[in-house]
């Protein structure tokens, strides 16, 4: 390979010809003068212009690169299983962001742990204190041979074998347990409700749920689709108090008795809405 000239070096036997080759002749001499510093060199591609672009592109850069060699864009991908339930818990304002500490147990479907598994049982949600079901999922427990179905359903790895790149599938399981599962169901009762308290008028609620669950405001069309979204969703309610009971009675928290049952009820149904699109879960 010494005798090929930089240009003309591909990548392995089979790989491309690099489309940059300055740019990694240059990242090569400076890893080398920095004295092999792996930590600088992860630092100045990790600060780049180019590593940190969106993924949104332009019609004319989607015709001038329409597969992205000139780095024109950024890559859009789901979020890891751990950060999907991060996400949400950080949303609404749940999330215990302490450091350190023993695992634990946060909500799981009953069965998981069986005796043909083990001997132990998984404690019930009352059993354990109201914070460990919010801490973050790395400290979340794992059974080698009964993986935690939140995290399983958004392709968390198999235990018992060792794995390079997480598979990363689509189908409806996760979309289901979006909209079911109770951690996710109390966390969007939570950001309606700060939601709900943060302005006094619906179109500016919802205009909080999407940026703090997109990262972004929501355009006029957008937001007319969950405006309408959000009153047909009170007027269910509020001819059915008991279902929005049932609804805001779901995990431990409980709900803020100052705020309208229908509306807050409505409200969650509206944040549920907005953090299954693929805004919400996706890195961009």
């Amino acid at each position: 390979m010494s005798s090929v000239p930089s240009t003309r070096r591909r990548f392995g036997t089979q790989g491309s010809i690099p489309t940059h080759p300055e740019l990694l002749d240059w990242l090569t001499v400076g890893f080398i003068e920095s004295g092999w510093d792996v930590k600088r060199l992860h630092r100045t591609i990790l600060v780049s212009g180019a590593y940190r672009q969106r993924s949104e592109g332009s019609d004319l850069l989607q015709e001038r690169d329409p597969r992205n060699v000139l780095l024109t864009r950024g890559p859009r991908y789901r979020m890891p299983a751990e950060l999907v339930r991060d996400h949400a818990l950080a949303a609404s304002g749940l999330l215990k962001r302490r450091i350190g500490g023993p695992s634990v147990y946060p909500y799981q479907p009953d069965g998981v742990w069986n005796p043909g598994i083990t001997v132990h049982r998984y404690p019930t949600p009352e059993a354990i204190p109201a914070d460990d079901h919010h801490r973050r999922s790395l400290y979340t427990f794992i059974k080698r041979n009964a993986l935690n179905p939140q995290l399983q359903l958004f392709d968390f790895p198999d235990r018992n074998l060792s794995s390079v790149r997480r598979q990363i599938s689509n189908t409806p399981l996760p979309a289901l347990q979006l909209l079911n599962d109770p951690q996710f169901v109390e966390a969007y009762r939570a950001l309606a409700t700060h939601a709900m308290k943060s302005s006094a008028t619906p179109d500016g609620q919802l205009t909080v749920l999407v940026r703090l669950a997109t990262r972004r405001l929501p355009d006029a069309e957008e937001l007319s689709i969950l405006r309408d979204y959000y009153r047909s969703e009170e007027r269910r309610y509020t001819a059915a108090p008991v279902e929005a009971q049932r609804l805001l009675r779901i995990g431990v928290t409980p709900p803020d008795a100052r705020l309208d049952a229908g509306r807050l009820a409505a409200m969650t149904g509206a944040a549920a809405l907005i953090m299954n699109s693929p805004d919400a879960y996706t890195v961009r």
